[in-house]
């Protein structure tokens, strides 16, 4: 799952307003799977596709925007997010029979 805000570039748009963007296109091989996908909002969903800019991501989820000369802008995780923490099971109150 995603995090509730897209932040490339320090941008804040909140997910609701973003695409889910396949990192590979399909014409190159790419694939549909969750792992290939990521939220952009319009402007950076521009940049990847009218603008020359290169996007790639790891299988870690870490991604790599290029400009179009192929100098690398930006190197950055896409997980947003801190994990779960989990509490202790709390003691379960066994009901006595009588």
């Amino acid at each position: 799952t995603f995090g509730v805000r897209h932040q490339t570039f320090g941008c804040r748009t909140i997910i609701d307003d973003c695409r889910m963007d396949q990192i590979e296109f399909f014409r190159n091989g790419g694939n549909t799977s969750i792992n290939d996908l990521l939220p952009l909002c319009e402007k950076h969903h521009h940049l990847v596709h009218e603008g020359g800019w290169r996007l790639t991501m790891t299988e870690g989820r870490v991604a790599t925007w290029r400009r179009p000369d192929a100098t690398i802008w930006r190197t950055e995780s896409t997980i947003d997010r801190r994990p779960s923490r989990r509490s202790e099971p709390a003691e379960q109150h066994q009901p006595t029979l009588c």
